[in-house]
Formats: structure tokens, sequence, C-alpha cells
């Protein structure tokens, strides 16, 4: 070991603390939600880009629908000569209920969320050859 990353290592107890916080607080926004629902205009119901912003607001009844999971993603990604970006995130997953007078579906909703990247420097060569 001559100064050189030979290991990487993610803080399992920590990213299993922020999956388990990030659920709770999924939830608990979900069911602020589904209490308060929203208001969206009238024109936003007909699936017309051209008539989403017009009309008088309707309001939208939302309620979990599923089980929500919150997982760990992690990635490496060539980021140049010798040098890997390492990225870790959490993904979460859940079905939402939509309620619109007369109209009922439901959706699945993904969102990821950046926790940490670091780029990996390795040795640069002396020299770089490209056949074809």
């Amino acid at each position: 070991t001559s100064g050189h990353i030979t290991l990487i290592q993610i803080n399992t107890i920590e990213i299993n603390r922020l999956e388990s916080e990030t659920a709770l607080e999924v939830i608990n926004t979900l069911r602020k939600v589904a209490v308060e629902g929203i208001s969206i205009p009238m024109g936003a119901v007909t699936g017309s880009a051209i008539l989403a912003q017009y009309g008088p607001n309707i309001r939208i009844g939302l309620s979990p629908a599923g089980a929500l999971s919150v997982n760990t993603i992690e990635a490496f990604e060539e980021a140049g000569i010798n040098q890997t970006r390492h990225r870790i995130g959490l993904e979460i997953l859940t079905d939402i209920r939509i309620a619109i007078p007369l109209i009922g579906s439901t959706i699945t909703v993904k969102t990821d969320v950046p926790l940490a990247e670091t780029i990996i420097i390795g040795n640069v060569p002396h020299a770089i050859l490209h056949f074809k």
C-alpha cells in the first residue's frame, strides 16, 4: 500500500439508518397529503398539455396504495483516464391512488435521492495507445 486506494466500504449502519428515517418521513408526508389532498386545474384531467393549466381548480384525493420501498443504489462509472465515479443514493418507490371525481387510478412514484459521490483516482499511465 503505497498511498493508493485499495478498498472502499460504505457505512452500512448509517445507510440503514438513512433508509429507515427516509421511509418514515415519506410515510408521514403521504399521510399528510392524503388528508389534505391537492388542488389542480380542471384542464389537467383532460390529458391535454394545452389545457392543463386552465379551468376551475378541483380537489384531488391522494392516498398510499401499496408498500413503500427505500433501497440503496450504488454505481461505479468511468470518469476519465483511470478515474472512477462512485455514487451512492436512495431509490424510493411507492404506489399512490389518485381519486378524482368519476376517475381513479394508481400510479407508481419513483424518486432517486443522491447521498454521496466520490471520484477515485488511479495511476495515470505514461502513454495511452489507441488501436482500431
